[in-house]
């Protein structure tokens, strides 16, 4: 899933997140720490705004120093 907070050179295409597919995901990012103090509504807010991506081994998704607006969160 990619949402707000780091550049990267890879254009991710727009998909709709629908309940019935963020559900299960909801359990997977609590897993992370930083997610971890969130309620499932709460995750389920965040999950809603992300864009579903795949990116293939050692693809560029962000260069350090490069201002951002991205943030990536990796499953």
């Amino acid at each position: 899933m990619v949402s707000t907070g780091f550049a990267g050179r890879i254009r991710p295409k727009r998909i709709e997140v629908t309940v019935w597919n963020v559900t299960p995901l909801v359990a997977t990012i609590k897993r992370i720490p930083f997610f971890q103090g969130l309620t499932p509504e709460q995750a389920m807010v965040i999950l809603k705004s992300c864009q579903n991506q795949s990116v293939v081994a050692q693809q560029t998704l962000c260069n350090f120093g490069e201002p951002s607006d991205k943030m990536f969160i990796l499953l």
